[in-house]
């Protein structure tokens, strides 16, 4: 988690392995410009705007609170 641009919000930091990173650019690189919904068991959480492919490493900015980050960390976690 990392703080959001308000103190009491926050959004979520994300890391891949290069195999993940290779997935994820290539899923995303179509779609810069649109919205990119994230969903957590079916749900939408939030669907912020792609501003660039996602490769390696990337920053959810939902300006979530710590409950709803934490969630999506959560639920990002490989098992």
């Amino acid at each position: 988690m990392i703080d959001g641009e308000r103190p009491s919000r926050f959004g979520v930091a994300v890391t891949l392995n290069a195999a993940g990173a290779e997935k994820m650019r290539r899923a995303t690189a179509r779609h810069v410009g649109e919205l990119i919904a994230m969903l957590i068991d079916g749900e939408v959480i939030t669907a912020p705007r792609l501003r660039s492919p996602i490769g390696a490493s990337a920053v959810l900015s939902c300006d979530c609170t710590k409950a709803e980050a934490e969630r999506i960390a959560n639920g990002m976690r490989i098992r």
